[in-house]
């Protein structure tokens, strides 16, 4: 398949993804599409920046019906930043239809979201919690949901919200169909999956190549005192556009940020010791241009889609290689190309070489 319009793709959608630069499919696209909406479940696994939204966003557009103002479809997601970034992703793809997604997330007031559902929503895209709490309170009825999508479910897990999934998935209509995605898809998953599914399709992209072909991938060994000279030359001299510098620990995100800052560096702070007001604030002078860099932990590595990002800088390297990938993958995206640069401690070297492996050791060196 060439392009959206021969898969079938509603011509009024069609016009909205040709809008966004959506030229033809991505391979995900291709392989998911026809299965959720042929009415089957689907197991789908894809890195970041492959196109894994609209996989499943199209499929739900096409699915739910327009004049029908009930719930029809249910996007499940671990955080609060990316129920807002998926939502906003399907609404610019129904831009020229009555359909609507809303996301609903914990850490704000329930009542601006009571206030949106009263537009009658056709998608729900929300954390477990708040889901939960609407669903309690009947403020949030599942009974017309015909499609029902997991998303980053091993971030789910890795955050203890399967039971609060389980919980939820107990309250909609059982003649539903079910969908998994997720970067990595571990044996739990799996097994959670197959309690929830029936028959499901395998759709694996790349699963053991990172998709990291448009990413340019560095490290350079140094000491702590060193590395922080040597990242503010990079960031001095190194042509960085747009960099999310990643850190270990919450203090490192601040410490690292007044430096930079001291150094007429814009940048700006994120991790989870800041309030949802606090943290939206900064995510929001990054994504509009106010700060260059955005000093973070893991908080921000999964599932957002931030536009024009050109580097990603790791100050530590991650234990597990998998968090690695995750972190550039907020580069290089959507056939883009971007630089991802790691700062390697000699007591870091194992963990490194480890993600050298997985990576096919493509990875780099620079020397100081």
């Amino acid at each position: 398949m060439n392009s959206f319009q021969d898969m079938g793709i509603s011509p009024e959608i069609v016009d909205a993804l040709d809008d966004l630069g959506f030229k033809k499919p991505f391979p995900i696209q291709e392989k998911v599409i026809p299965i959720l909406w042929s009415g089957s479940d689907v197991i789908g696994q894809a890195h970041t920046g492959t196109g894994k939204t609209a996989a499943f966003g199209l499929p739900i557009l096409e699915i739910i019906e327009e004049n029908n103002p009930a719930v029809q479809a249910l996007v499940i997601v671990p955080t609060r930043e990316l129920a807002v970034q998926v939502a906003q992703d399907i609404n610019s793809y129904a831009k020229n239809t009555n359909k609507r997604a809303l996301p609903l997330y914990g850490g704000v007031s329930k009542y601006a979201q009571l206030d949106a559902m009263e537009e009658h929503p056709q998608i729900i895209v929300g954390t477990p919690g708040r889901l939960l709490d609407h669903i309690v309170n009947n403020s949030l009825k599942l009974d017309n949901v015909s499609c029902v999508i997991l998303d980053e479910a091993d971030r789910m897990l890795d955050m203890g919200f399967i039971e609060d999934v389980e919980e939820i998935m107990r309250y909609v209509n059982s003649k539903h169909q079910t969908a998994l995605f997720s970067a990595t898809i571990p044996e739990d998953i799996i097994r959670l999956a197959r309690r929830h599914m029936r028959n499901p399709h395998e759709v694996f992209v790349e699963p053991d190549n990172p998709n990291v072909k448009e990413i340019d991938q560095y490290f350079l060994v140094t000491d702590r005192v060193e590395k922080i000279k040597s990242l503010l030359k990079l960031l001095a001299h190194g042509n960085v556009g747009r960099a999310i510098l990643f850190c270990r620990t919450k203090r490192d995100t601040f410490r690292l940020d007044r430096i930079l800052r001291s150094r007429g560096l814009p940048s700006v702070a994120m991790n989870g010791d800041l309030s949802q007001d606090k943290r939206d604030t900064a995510m929001e002078a990054f994504v509009k241009g106010r700060r260059r860099i955005l000093v973070a932990t893991d908080l921000a590595g999964r599932g957002l889609d931030i536009e024009g990002v050109t580097h990603i800088i790791n100050l530590d390297v991650p234990d597990d290689p998998h968090v690695y990938f995750h972190r550039i993958g907020r580069t290089g995206r959507a056939g883009k190309k971007g630089i991802a640069m790691t700062f390697v401690s000699p007591e870091q070297q194992c963990s490194f070489e480890r993600i050298q492996r997985m990576g096919g050791n493509i990875i780099k060196r620079l020397h100081q």
